[in-house]
């Protein structure tokens, strides 16, 4: 018995050592993978491309001047450039990538961006997300009539629902 414990043991640690040996194989492959998707400057760059929208109601509500909005940009570009802990977000994106791809997988996406194609899609990657996320906007605006419809009929059978429980007298 002591014999069967043991073996089961060994087994389960081995185990859990290729495991852990397959998951640190995985995260430097992710980390290679960043370091060839440069998502540090994209990031970046996101970060840029998107901060000028998601200013601009703040801009427009406040009536600032030229001078006001470039405050406000350097406040949030230092903000992004000092405060936000970027590595621990890259850390993060290698453990999702690691967890998500085998080391293999993404060995074979590192080879890939390197390539001419691989780089093109890098570099239009945001503007087509940019895109979807448009086209996705117009698709849900589009049926919004029907959203609020079927939102109105569930608020109504909710009420129903419990309008009756409310008048039960109590026990």
């Amino acid at each position: 018995m002591k014999a069967l414990i043991a073996s089961t043991t060994l087994a389960l640690l081995s185990a859990f050592s290729s495991a852990q040996e397959a998951n640190e194989e995985s995260l430097a492959a992710a980390a290679k993978l960043i370091e060839t998707m440069e998502v540090r400057q994209e990031m970046a760059t996101g970060f840029k491309a998107a901060m000028e929208p998601m200013l601009q109601p703040m801009i427009q509500q406040l009536g600032l001047n030229p001078e006001q909005v470039a405050e406000l940009n350097e406040i949030f570009t230092s903000w992004w450039e000092e405060d936000v802990d970027q590595e621990a977000v890259i850390e993060k994106f290698k453990n999702v990538y690691a967890e998500t791809f085998t080391a293999e997988e993404l060995t074979e996406l590192e080879l890939f961006y390197q390539t001419p194609l691989g780089k093109k899609m890098l570099h239009l990657m945001p503007e087509l997300t940019q895109k979807g996320m448009q086209i996705g906007m117009e698709a849900a605006q589009a049926k919004q009539p029907e959203l609020m419809a079927k939102m109105k009929a569930f608020e109504e059978k909710v009420s129903k629902q419990k309008a009756p429980a409310e008048e039960a007298p109590a026990e």
